[in-house]
Order: structure tokens, then sequence, then C-alpha cells
């Protein structure tokens, strides 16, 4: 039996026709693999908190569509109140994509 000295504090045992390791490295090995188990649960945490900014981004902004039209019946001769609403109301849109012509 030979040995094959993956670290300095592992030492698995190399056997042609087994499929046995040392306790250490079955370890190492098991932590790695649970580091799996981490990032698919840190990915599942972000596509959730993704998908709950989404759901306020959409409330927020039937929010705004439902004030806009209070705020303009009731500021309609108030100007400066009016043009302060729509600056702050104001929501900027992301870019279309442009098809190329060619």
């Amino acid at each position: 039996m030979a040995n094959i000295v993956i670290d300095t504090n592992i030492v698995v045992p190399y056997f042609t026709d087994s499929k046995l390791r040392s306790a250490p490295a079955q370890s190492a090995a098991d932590a790695f693999e649970a580091s799996f188990s981490n990032t698919a649960s840190a990915t599942a945490e972000h596509v959730e908190a993704t998908a709950d900014t989404a759901a306020k981004v959409r409330q927020g902004m039937v929010i705004v569509r439902v004030l806009d039209g209070i705020v303009k019946n009731r500021y309609a001769n108030d100007p400066g109140k009016l043009a302060a609403w729509v600056s702050a109301s104001h929501v900027e849109k992301a870019p279309k994509k442009q098809t190329p012509t060619t």
C-alpha cells in the first residue's frame, strides 16, 4: 500500500481496488461537498430577495399612478406644487434595446 500526500495534514491511502478513504480526507471531502449546499442556499436567498424587490417596486409604481391623479386634480391651480410633484414622482425607465437596422 502506497500513500498519496494531498496536504501536510491529510494522507489518503491509495488502494488500487478499493474506494476507502482515510477519516481526515473523508471529513475534508464532506466539508467540500457541504460548501455546495451553502452556495445553493445563498443563490436561493438572492433570487428571493430580487423577487421581493421587484414586487415592492411594482407596488410603488401602482401607488404613484393613483397619487398622480389625486395630486394633479388637487394642485391643478398651483403650478409650483404640481411641478414639484411631477419632478418627485418621475421614475426613470430602463432604455429599450434598439434593433439594429441593416
